[in-house]
């Protein structure tokens, strides 16, 4: 066994730079296997990613509410019930002095995820009531696929994933002949939930999150032209608007094992924190023995090393403006009945105020999905999750730092664009004006996954509505994300930042959509450094710069030479 101060030594090497004093380390094979960062290429930040596993999440009930129609999966998923490591199991594992490796930690749970699904299948099948007798004998498809994916599975997890990677591109349906949606309206999206891929989303999140993180660093450094530098990740809260008050894994306790990766990928990984209104009016109200949602914000900020917020309106709220909704809106809805009543609306822009006031004046930035999915009760599509809900907010707090994740839809060209229009019109030129510090990601664009040439085409007409607007410009405000590992449904996911790379190169020939030549190099890591606050000068970077001390990731020599003038405060 290595000496911790040999260890430390190692792993820092391994990573790219020395480990901040304090950080426990991983052992033997486990430290050197992460790819190696590659200082030769361009500036690469992923905006909008997940490494969360089972038990940070109220799994079942967010499959139930946002894809009711995948029954089989529901039930499986409640038959399953614990079974992911918890955020304090692994912060001991990486506490601790492991004579064991990524995979070594990786085929554990695959073994164990192969046994527990098929025991959870064998219990959901025994609790259907039984068919009619004319159907005596049939079964659903899904359940079809549940069995025979789990008959097919390798023995190994390196082989099932080699096996994703050879598969097509894309399981998507409906791309064809489907009306584009009204500019005004939320429509569902145009590519079909597929249970195929919601199986290998489920394997996914027996997974512990380093292993996750080291999957998703190892996918991604594959391309000799463009790897991930940065993967910034993102923690939610779904425990008053899904009904469940509790998961496996606290908040806190996910906000102290992702300072942990941060700290152990020596910055190649950084986080927001979650915020839900509806936990902060249950903290004002004194009811559930909950922690306060905006301590838990700003002691991950301040003190660990996170770098802004996630909210996530699907839930069940506006990003400003609730009271106009009326007392009874969330009656019926899985929302805990304990909130209801007459004031719920004025307390969850009470709560929200709160959070942006904080935001702007420490210049925090705040991620928000905007696309009309994943809502937990389907009113909510119509109701909340429309691009003119934010105007509110821009009046109350202009110069907000605010990503609209998902570009207002994940499905850009069923859309036509439409919502992603809108949220452009937001954005204005001049970073004090109201709409001067928003942008948008390219997060869950599984219709690149089928279609890339359509993907490209809508996203040069919406670069060539914004062209002449200076800063606002939608070059200067779209970054890339993946939503890995949501995507992950999707299938294919190895094929992202290529076809990506491919859509950004045949852009940035046109000259009317790039005419500054930086389209590419902006959108994969500009625009991004300059959201996340991660410029000298920048309040984000300061804090970084105290958190990670002397070992400095990477990444930061590439945004100081793009950005080479300290920025004022």
């Amino acid at each position: 066994m290595l000496a911790r101060r040999g260890m430390l030594a190692g792993l820092g090497s391994a990573l790219g730079g020395p480990l901040i004093g304090g950080c426990s380390p991983l052992a033997g094979t486990l430290r050197t296997e992460l790819p190696p960062v590659d200082p030769g290429t361009p500036l690469t930040i992923d905006v909008h990613s997940h490494v969360f596993n089972g038990s940070d999440l109220q799994i079942a009930s967010f499959i139930k509410h946002t894809r009711p129609q995948q029954a089989a999966f529901a039930g499986l998923l409640e038959q399953l019930g614990n079974f992911a490591p918890s955020a304090v199991e692994e912060l001991r594992q990486l506490d601790g002095i492991l004579p064991t490796s990524v995979r070594a930690m990786a085929d554990e749970q695959y073994r164990k995820a192969r046994v527990q699904i098929g025991e959870a299948e064998a219990r959901r099948r025994l609790a259907m009531p039984p068919p009619p007798p004319a159907m005596a004998g049939a079964r659903t498809p899904e359940g079809d696929l549940i069995g025979q994916r789990l008959a097919a599975l390798p023995e190994r997890y390196d082989n099932y994933k080699n096996e994703l990677r050879a598969r097509p591109r894309a399981r998507v349906a409906g791309r064809s002949g489907v009306a584009p949606a009204p500019a005004a309206a939320a429509a569902p999206g145009c590519i079909e939930d597929d249970a195929d891929g919601l199986f290998d989303f489920l394997l996914r999140n027996f997974h512990y999150r380093y292993v996750n993180v080291h999957d998703y660093l190892e996918e991604y450094s594959l391309r000799p032209t463009r790897k991930v530098d940065l993967m910034v990740t993102q923690i939610v809260d779904y425990d008053w608007p899904l009904g469940e008050l509790r998961t496996d894994s606290p908040l806190r306790d996910q906000i102290r094992l992702m300072e942990r990766i941060s700290r152990l990928t020596a910055g190649r990984v950084l986080n927001f924190a979650p915020f839900c209104p509806f936990k902060q009016v249950a903290f004002n109200r004194g009811i559930g023995n909950v922690d306060d949602p905006m301590d838990l914000v700003q002691d991950a900020i301040l003190k660990r090393g996170h770098i802004g917020v996630k909210i996530y309106p699907p839930m069940g709220f506006l990003p400003y403006g609730n009271e106009r909704l009326g007392p009874t809106y969330w009656n019926g809805t899985p929302v805990r009945g304990e909130l209801l009543g007459r004031t719920l609306g004025a307390d969850l822009d009470r709560a929200l105020d709160g959070l942006y006031r904080w935001c702007l004046a420490n210049d925090v930035p705040v991620m928000a999905h905007t696309s009309p999915s994943n809502v937990a009760a389907p009113k909510y599509l119509a109701d909340l999750m429309v691009p003119q809900s934010w105007q509110p907010v821009l009046k109350a707090y202009p110069g907000l730092r605010v990503n609209f994740a998902h570009f207002g839809h994940t499905d850009v060209v069923c859309n036509a664009g439409a919502n992603a229009g809108l949220l452009m019109g937001l954005m204005t030129p001049g970073a004090d004006s109201p709409g001067g510090r928003l942008y948008a990601d390219s997060g869950y664009f599984a219709e690149i996954l089928g279609d890339k040439q359509k993907v490209e085409t809508q996203f040069r007409s919406l670069l060539l509505q914004t062209a002449g607007k200076g800063d606002a410009a939608l070059g200067r405000r779209l970054m890339y994300g993946t939503d890995w590992e949501m995507v992950i449904i999707e299938g294919g996911t190895s094929a992202y930042l290529e076809l990506f790379e491919s859509v950004l190169d045949d852009l940035a020939r046109d000259s009317a959509v790039n005419p500054d030549k930086e389209l590419t190099e902006r959108f994969f890591g500009l625009n991004a450094a300059t959201y996340l606050g991660l410029r000298r000068g920048d309040y984000n970077r300061a804090r970084l710069d105290k958190f990670f001390g002397s070992a400095r990731p990477h990444w930061m020599a590439k945004v100081d030479k793009a950005f080479p003038a300290p920025v004022g405060l």
